[in-house]
């Protein structure tokens, strides 16, 4: 069984809805993965913060995509909370797939917008206009949701040793997650692959603002713990990678699968098919040793 982790996705989708360089890499390899070893071979895992587990979803809902979809990826993962984009207001659109903080914040700009507050809303990024011509056509609260129903289960009840785990994204920062990878490490045997974008944040401190820098630093290290290996996206960022090992003194296989310089048909293509080609020939060695 393949893993391909989204908790980013899931974070991502949580605030924002168009769509990001690496969630959109992210997305398309796990959706090529799931045309190219059939659904029943691949689900998607994250980290539920609030339950604090590490979950799976069957990923079957994923051929039905053509492209990444904030609005279908959030009835996904949040079911019937999930507020289409085009039913939420543009000021509150971070808060469409929480119910409660929508709810609050539609009060408070309805006040604002009869007070003839216009600074509150330029604050926003938008104005009283803006703000009438929605409610004008603003729908009841209760329509236009939808969930997308999909079967969910606790990776360390399913998961079997040599399964692989994938994570594309950017995890670090997520509290609780690099704890519950090492226990699905030493607990049930998955095999676990990062693929790492750059180490500018170690690299060059000074251009990165906030602790940033100590975060990064601090998850990668963790990282050596529970990845069996690292995918680098270029020579390069295997080069950084095999250095910063060397300085910590820790050592982990890596493989490079560059990815297309440009998003179209042919060069994603080629792209998808090196991760997946690493993946794959990954599982078949494992199962031979086993």
């Amino acid at each position: 069984m393949y893993y391909f982790d989204v908790t980013d996705i899931l974070i991502y989708v949580e605030k924002e809805t168009s769509v990001s360089g690496i969630q959109r890499v992210s997305f398309e390899v796990i959706r090529r993965m799931v045309a190219r070893l059939g659904p029943e071979n691949v689900r998607l895992s994250y980290w539920d913060r609030g339950r604090r587990e590490y979950v799976a979803l069957a990923s079957d809902f994923v051929q039905d995509m053509d492209e990444f979809s904030a609005d279908d990826l959030s009835a996904v993962f949040f079911g019937k909370k999930a507020r289409p984009v085009r039913d939420a207001a543009p000021t509150l659109m971070r808060y469409r797939n929480n119910p409660l903080k929508y709810w609050f914040h539609h009060k408070v700009c309805s006040y604002q917008a009869a007070r003839g507050n216009e600074r509150h809303f330029a604050k926003l990024g938008s104005s009283i206009a803006e703000w009438e011509a929605f409610k004008a056509r603003e729908v009841p609260s209760e329509m236009g949701k939808r969930a997308i129903e999909v079967q969910r289960s606790k990776v360390n009840e399913t998961a079997q040793p040599g399964d692989q785990l994938v994570i594309l994204g950017a995890t670090w920062g997520i509290d609780g997650l690099q704890p519950a990878l090492q226990r699905l490490k030493d607990d049930c045997g998955l095999k676990i692959y990062q693929l790492v974008h750059d180490l500018i944040p170690i690299i060059t401190p000074e251009h990165i603002a906030g602790d940033f820098s100590g975060e990064f630093y601090h998850w990668l290290r963790s990282s050596m713990g529970y990845c069996d290996r690292f995918l680098a996206n270029s020579q390069n960022t295997a080069r950084d990678l095999q250095r910063f090992m060397e300085e910590i003194a820790q050592h982990c296989p890596i493989d490079v699968v560059p990815l297309a310089q440009k998003f179209d048909v042919v060069h994603s293509n080629r792209a998808i098919g090196r991760v997946a080609k690493v993946v794959e020939i990954r599982r078949w060695r494992n199962l031979r040793v086993t």
